[in-house]
């Protein structure tokens, strides 16, 4: 069994940068996992970008396709009055206040 550990010690003294990494991968994953479970869960910030001109068109083999009409369907399924968080979004995105 002594000369296992031998062996094992005679090729980490010839490979120096396969002894770094064997002490600190190990240290590296322990903070990264540290820093995972310390932290708690926040709300996330979500922000819309809607780059495409309101009245545009698709147009697909010389075809024009009909609008879809997202935005306002978005507005039908959000009643205002559902969360402050999307009213203050949607002043923020109808305005010219950048969110970030």
């Amino acid at each position: 069994m002594r000369w296992l550990l031998l062996k094992d010690l005679q090729i980490l003294r010839r490979s120096p940068l396969q002894a770094a990494l064997l002490i600190v991968y190990p240290v590296l994953i322990a903070i990264l996992v540290g820093l995972a479970v310390s932290r708690g869960p926040s709300e996330p910030r979500v922000a819309l970008l809607n780059e495409v001109p309101q009245n545009a068109r698709v147009s697909l083999s010389g075809k024009k396709l009909p609008s879809a009409n997202v935005q306002r369907r978005i507005e039908r399924s959000q009643p205002e009055s559902s969360s402050p968080v999307i009213s203050a979004a949607m002043a923020k995105a109808n305005g010219t206040e950048k969110l970030m």
